[in-house]
Parts: C-alpha cells; sequence; structure tokens
C-alpha cells in the first residue's frame, strides 16, 4: 500500500522504560536524541510513514517531544510536537479497548 497525496501522518507515543537498556548496541555512549532521531527516521522510511509527532516518557517525565516529516502531505504541512491529527475511524478500536480495560479495573460501571 503506497503513501498518497491525502495521506496523513501517524501519532507516536514512544515509551522508554529504560533508556539505556533500549539503545541499539554500541551506541551507549550516543547522545539519546541522536539515537532517536536516527532509529524513528529509519523507521519512518521503512515503513512509509509520512509525518509522526513524538513523545519519549521516562521515569514518569516527558523528556522529548518532536514531529518528523509531513503531518499533511497535501498542504506540506510539517509535523510539529503539537500538530492535532485527523484521526477518523481508525480511533474506534482502541477507545473499545480503553473502556474495556477501564471497566475490568472497576474505574467504570460495567
Amino acid at each position: 500500500m503506497g503513501v498518497t497525496l491525502f495521506s496523513t501522518s501517524w501519532l507516536l507515543v514512544f515509551v522508554l522504560w529504560d533508556c539505556e537498556s533500549t539503545l541499539p548496541l554500541g551506541a551507549a555512549e550516543a547522545p539519546p536524541q541522536r539515537v532517536i532521531d536516527e532509529y524513528v527516521k529509519s523507521q519512518m522510511e521503512i515503513q512509509r510513514i509520512p509525518g509522526l509527532s513524538l513523545a519519549v516518557v521516562h521515569a514518569g517525565k516527558v523528556i522529548l517531544t518532536k514531529g518528523y516529516g509531513r503531518a499533511n502531505l497535501e498542504l506540506n504541512a510539517p509535523a510539529t510536537a503539537s500538530t492535532l491529527y485527523g484521526l477518523g475511524s481508525i480511533s474506534k478500536q482502541f477507545t473499545a479497548a480503553a473502556i474495556i480495560l477501564l471497566v475490568e479495573e472497576g474505574k467504570l460501571p460495567g
């Protein structure tokens, strides 16, 4: 499936539990942002993702927010850390799964 002119970008939340253990071999000395940038850019190319917004959370704190690529290909708008994306119908199953989990945890009435 190719990327069309009307493709929208992806929203990605990337969580690092232990930054050192998630770095590629030999990259322990590299600045984490450079490693993250390289990984995200390579995955965008492999997966043919036109753009995304990223939040890196470590020890419960946001340590990086950044946009990569294009948020809208038709308008050539860049993706930023605060880009709002039109999700359409793709979010319905995630919303349903979140509601089910909340009911199972007793946080919503069943």
